[in-house]
């Protein structure tokens, strides 16, 4: 087997057009090899969508004057207006 190096030099396949090929074909054979380490991925990569990345969405609600029936994207922003709020009242006893 050849190189890339040794392609490009040659010509195959690495030039210009062909190296969107070449790029592509290496990761169909790359996809192929490591399917098993692929597919151990998964869980791991789920994990973290759906209990790290999605309930960050939720945090909008801190900044905005939420409103149930309008949900997150229709209710109106404002901003820091809420951590104002709680702050600065007194505290309770």
């Amino acid at each position: 087997m050849s190189t890339r190096v040794e392609q490009a030099q040659r010509g195959n396949s690495l030039t210009r057009g062909g190296a969107i090929v070449a790029w592509s074909s290496g990761l169909v054979k790359d996809l192929r090899r490591n399917r098993i380490l692929y597919l151990m991925v998964i869980p791991g990569v789920l994990y973290f969508l759906i209990f790290r990345y999605v309930p960050m969405y939720g945090a909008i609600i801190a900044f905005k004057n939420y409103r149930i029936l309008q949900g997150f994207t229709g209710s109106p922003w404002v901003g820091l207006k809420n951590f104002e709020t709680v702050f600065s009242k007194p505290k309770l006893r």
